[in-house]
């Protein structure tokens, strides 16, 4: 898993993040691992500080990733659309891992909560 995934440099870098007393902290080093550091980090000592993934964000800004969606594409919030498309391979099945849960978990949440059919 790389540098990161050693829990002994995890627990370094939340050394370095409490000693700094950073407010904002960006994780950016794609999911699911930004994920699992972001959850270590905020139960370090000492770590205080607002944790953000940012995915590729940080690639798209520096011009280092993929060509971004076409205008038309990012107005109608469909930009996943292009990346999936882009690169089926990495992102397709990454994206149904991520939305059939999801979804799951709103359908068993809405179906809980007595409010179907019903208005208000």
């Amino acid at each position: 898993m790389g540098w990161l995934g050693s829990a002994d440099n995890v627990r370094a870098l939340a050394q370095r993040v409490a000693a700094f007393k950073a407010d904002i902290v960006l994780v950016g080093v794609g999911s699911p691992l930004q994920e699992r550091v972001a959850v270590s980090l905020l139960d370090a000592d000492g770590v205080t500080a607002v944790l953000m993934g940012v995915g590729a964000s940080i690639d798209f800004v520096a011009g280092e990733a993929a060509r971004r969606a076409p205008m038309w594409m990012q107005r109608l919030g469909i930009e996943w659309l292009h990346r999936i498309l882009t690169d089926p391979a990495r992102l397709l099945k990454r994206y149904v891992g991520d939305v059939v849960p999801f979804l799951k978990v709103v359908r068993q949440s809405h179906a809980g909560s007595g409010t179907r059919g019903e208005n208000s």
